[in-house]
């Protein structure tokens, strides 16, 4: 399966919910609750993206967008920002790096 503008969005979507979902007030100096929403971002990776959807992605590619996520500020801004803005907003910012990282063209 190919990364659709639809798989993209969906994938976002349900990204930024376990971010949510994990995201605590301190979470920064609180290394434990990284771990948790890192290892829950990559429980989502491999057991839904790859394993249900049927999308290996190489693991450098999984490891940069990790990178990606969990910056402070990116992190900051899924935590805040409405449902609507999200999925447009990171839709395409996993267009970019799926493009960025495999050569692939996105549909």
């Amino acid at each position: 399966m190919l990364w659709s503008n639809t798989v993209t969005a969906d994938v976002a979507q349900l990204i930024i919910g376990i971010v949510k979902d994990h995201h605590i007030v301190d979470v920064w100096p609180n290394e434990m609750a990284q771990n948790n929403m890192r290892n829950a971002i990559d429980d989502y990776s491999f057991d839904v993206v790859r394993d249900e959807k049927g999308i290996d992605t190489p693991l450098d590619l999984l490891d940069d967008i990790d990178l990606r996520i969990m910056d402070k500020g990116t992190i900051q801004r899924l935590a805040e920002l409405g449902e609507t803005t999200v999925k447009r907003s990171h839709r395409e910012y996993l267009k970019t790096v799926i493009q960025d990282e495999t050569g692939a063209d996105t549909v």
